[in-house]
This record gives structure tokens, C-alpha cells and sequence, in this order.
């Protein structure tokens, strides 16, 4: 009775019909209808393939049957054809040609929803900072993971004025778009108050009393939000129910920053805040995590915990805050390798400069310049006391990769400059030497035997083994077609008394 039934008497009404109306959901077709190269069904297909196709023959043979069925009949029914069958045969071809629209169109909802979840992620990117900062007398590193194409977390440090920095970390209740947006909300109102210089209690006390005035869906944010005065070293702050953050020494003891015990934003508009203090010295980290890394889980259901975490940052006490960040990522991934990521990993860790000596020179990509870097090596050498060990292995390892840009880096043999970063901070010599040759990573373990014959030795040769021997950490990066090596060699003597 709910059917609307339309005839046809030739192919192209048939056609006119489904291009008029897409919501037909069979074509009843007697097989005197069809030509011999079956065109009409798959004429049919394309206007409509949503479309059940029925045949009704009383002649055809079982090839013809089956031509017909690879080419899109749904069924097919033979004379003298019962009502019962029939109806039954219409019905069921309705009935898929139903499932397969409302199929396809919750599956462009699904798209559409995906679209708008991808716009909304790069949005989110577009309002989170870089991932790396440079500030007077301090640098920055951070990380972001979100367990969806949208989080809840989120990141940020900003200039307030000459003299002080903002620093800021938060996780959001809740989980898609609705905690993407509270969210935003959440750290647009901190960073529109803080940007004056209000204090890190008032500035969040303020903030707590704009969203619970607007919070319907009773969200709420934990929030650790600090102002560091870059000339005194003095970092004011303020925890509103976040994880409380880890302060690493230049000697890699890690301690927890005092919470100042107050409550997440978003609760109570009645609620105060308070606000600590504490000095940061030279080679300090201060390491900032929401609960997605602690409370990483493994398929043992166990969390990577707070232990774990401040071990690893323990073992990598002298990397800079971005090295730092990505290490205990890196670790954290390894530990919950094979388990779903439950919640959003986010950490910042800001950094305050050792008292460094550095020295910056250039060379040209020419044999003969190897007696100026010999020189400069030396001096730097000198001026900061090195120890005889520290010294022979600055000597061999930068020589050796000196020669092994020349020999490797430039083939046309032109013109080129290699630039050099040579500092000591703290217990380490840190060395940076950037090339606009060709690509090499130096930084691959060689493995090559005295033995093998010239012609299937390495680039580098036994040259390179020699500088993972005497080198503790080496990084390669193509960055801006540059070659850039980074070297580490810890200080495991006194500089005095060398």
C-alpha cells in the first residue's frame, strides 16, 4: 500500500523517470526489455545505484541469468510469476535499496563530522604555539599528543614584557569537541588576562569566575600557570588542581614544586587562589605534565608513573628542554607500545641557560683551513681549563668530521662554508657544525671491517667510528638543505687541575 508505482514502455522513460525521482527503490524489467548487451541495466545503475534491478524471463537461459546478475540485477524471477512472489521480491529489493541510501548517507554524515573534526584540530594546532621557545637566559620545549584528531589539553608561554615570560599548561574534563572548546574558551581567558601582568592567582581567580558564570555542561580545567622574571630567575605561580610539576637541577635531582592547593577552574566562582614562589638557577629544568603521561598504561594495565618519569629525567640531566621532551615521549610510547592511548599527552619543560662559554667561527670546505679550526679548538681548550681526555677527543673527532665533509659533502669541489657552535655549559660540551653540502648522516652506526676492500667501504670510513667512541651523544637533521651535527661530550673530570 506505501508503494508509488510508475510504468514505462521504453528505455529511455525508464531512464527519464529515475533521473526525475531519486527515490525509487526497484525496476521491475521483463527480459523482453533488455537488449543483448544488457546496456539498459547498467544505464540504470549509473542514474540511480541505489536502484534494485528485478528481472522477469520466461526464456532465458542460465548464462543469460548469470551475465545479468554480474552486471547489477538484484534477482530475477521466471513466468508464470505468483503475486506473493512478486510482492515479496519488491519488498526486499525496497528494503536494501533503503539500507544502502541511509547507509551511504550516515556515511557522508561520518565524513562531513570527520571534516568538520580535522577543521576544528587545525584550528586547535593554529592556537597552540611553535613547540620549541627562545627567551633571555631560557629556552623551551614542548610536546602535544592528543588521543583524538581533537584535545583537551593544552600549552602556551608568551611574552609579557621585556623582563617577564608567561608560562601555561592545562587539561580540560572531557573528551571531543565539547572539551575542545571549553578549551579554547579556557586558555583565551587566561591568556587575554595574563597579558597585563596579573599575578598567577588573581589571573586564574578572574578566569574561574568567567566560566563558572558560563558552563553549562559543568566542565572544568586543571591549570598550572606561571610568570617567570627572566632578570631575577624568580618564577611566580599558581596550580589550579593540575599535576604539580618537577624541577630538575643541573646534576639531575629532580624535585616536586610545592602545590599551592587550589582547586580546578570551572568548579566554584567562589573559590581563591594562591600563588608560590621559587628561584630557578642556571641549569635548572622545570618540567610541566599533564596526567596522560604518568598515567600511561602498558597492556599489563600498569602506569608508567611519576618514578619512572622522574628516572628518565634523571638520565637525560643536561639535554636542552627539547631534547628532554622528546626523550621522555619517546619512552613513554616505548612503555605503552601495543596498549590505546587513553588520554592526552602534553608536557612543557622550560630551561634555564648554564653559565656558558661559547665560541662561533667559520671555515672554508678547503684541506687548509684544518690549522685554524686546530687553533680554535685549542684556544677554547685553554680558556676553559679542559682536561687532557676532554681535549684529545674534541681534537680527533672534530678533525675527523672536518675532513669528512670536505672529502664527502662537496664533490664539485666549489666554494663552501662549514659553521661551527662550540660551547661548554655546565657538565658538557655541546658542539653544533652545519654544511650546505650534501646529504650525510653521520650519526648511523658504521660497522666496517679493516679487511673489506676499498671500494665497499662506508663514507667515512673507520673515521666515523672513531667519533661515536669519543663522542657520548651525536644527532644528525637535514634542516633547510644544511647538514646539521650535533655532538655532546660530558665533562666526567674537574675542568681544574687538568
Amino acid at each position: 500500500d506505501d508503494w508509488r508505482v510508475i510504468w514505462a514502455s521504453t528505455q529511455d522513460e525508464v531512464k527519464l523517470h529515475l533521473l526525475e525521482d531519486a527515490g525509487f527503490g526497484a525496476v521491475l524489467v521483463d527480459h523482453t526489455f533488455i537488449d543483448a548487451d544488457f546496456s539498459i541495466i547498467g544505464a540504470i545503475k549509473k542514474i540511480n545505484p541505489y536502484v534494485r534491478i528485478i528481472v522477469v524471463t520466461e526464456t532465458w537461459r542460465l548464462e543469460s541469468v548469470r551475465i545479468a546478475m554480474n552486471r547489477g540485477v538484484f534477482d530475477y524471477l521466471v513466468y508464470p510469476v505468483k503475486k506473493k512472489s512478486l510482492l515479496g521480491a519488491i519488498d526486499k529489493a525496497i528494503s536494501q535499496s533503503l539500507s544502502r541510501i541511509n547507509a551511504a548517507t550516515t556515511r557522508q554524515k561520518l565524513l562531513s563530522l570527520q571534516r568538520e573534526l580535522d577543521i576544528a584540530g587545525r584550528v586547535q594546532d593554529y592556537i597552540q604555539p611553535g613547540k620549541t621557545g627562545v627567551f633571555k637566559g631560557c629556552t623551551i620545549g614542548a610536546q602535544i599528543i592528543p588521543t583524538r584528531s581533537i584535545g583537551g589539553d593544552f600549552f602556551d608561554f608568551f611574552q609579557i614584557d621585556e623582563n617577564r615570560i608567561g608560562l601555561l599548561l592545562g587539561d580540560v574534563s572531557g573528551k571531543g569537541i565539547p572539551a575542545a572548546l571549553f578549551m579554547a574558551m579556557t586558555k583565551s581567558l587566561i591568556k587575554l588576562t595574563a597579558v597585563s601582568g596579573t599575578a598567577p592567582d588573581e589571573c586564574l581567580r578572574r578566569v574561574n569566575v568567567a566560566l563558572c558564570k558560563d558552563n553549562p555542561s559543568m566542565m572544568f580545567a586543571t591549570v598550572f600557570y606561571a610568570i617567570l622574571n627572566l632578570d631575577s630567575r624568580e618564577l611566580a605561580y599558581c596550580n589550579a588542581g593540575h599535576e604539580m610539576p618537577f624541577l630538575m637541577d643541573r646534576n639531575g635531582e629532580v624535585r616536586i614544586v610545592p602545590r599551592t592547593g587550589d582547586m580546578a577552574l570551572g568548579f566554584d566562582e567562589t573559590s581563591a587562589y594562591h600563588c608560590g614562589q621559587i628561584v630557578l638557577n642556571p641549569g635548572d629544568i622545570l618540567y610541566l605534565f599533564t596526567d596522560g603521561v604518568n598515567e600511561a598504561t602498558n597492556q599489563r594495565k600498569t602506569m608508567y608513573g611519576k618514578k619512572r618519569l622522574q628516572n628518565i629525567m634523571t638520565m637525560h640531566r643536561g639535554d636542552s628542554p627539547e631534547v628532554l621532551v622528546k626523550e621522555i615521549l619517546e619512552d613513554v610510547t616505548q612503555f605503552s607500545y601495543g596498549a590505546p592511548q587513553s588520554d592526552d599527552i602534553t608536557m612543557l619543560a622550560l630551561g634555564i641557560d648554564d653559565q656558558k662559554d661559547t665560541v662561533f667561527f667559520k671555515l672554508q670546505n678547503e684541506i687548509e683551513q684544518l690549522t685554524i679550526l686546530q687553533e680554535k679548538i685549542n684556544l677554547f681548550d685553554e680558556t676553559n681549563n679542559l682536561p687532557f681526555a676532554i681535549r684529545h677527543a674534541l681534537d680527533i673527532v672534530l678533525e675527523e668530521l672536518f675532513t669528512n665533509i670536505i672529502n664527502y659533502a662537496f664533490p664539485a669541489g666549489e666554494n663552501h662554508e662549514i659553521e661551527y657552535h662550540i660551547t661548554l655549559s655546565g657538565i658538557k660540551i655541546e658542539i653544533e657544525i652545519r654544511d650546505d653540502g650534501m646529504p650525510f648522516d653521520p650519526a648511523q652506526p658504521r660497522s666496517e671491517k679493516k679487511e673489506e676492500p676499498v671500494e665497499q667501504r662506508q663514507i667515512g670510513g673507520w673515521g666515523l667510528q672513531i667519533v661515536h667512541k669519543y663522542m657520548d651523544k651525536i644527532n644528525y637533521t637535514r634542516l633547510q638543505g644544511h647538514n646539521v651535527v650535533r655532538l655532546i661530550k660530558y665533562i666526567t673530570e674537574s675542568k681544574k687541575g687538568a
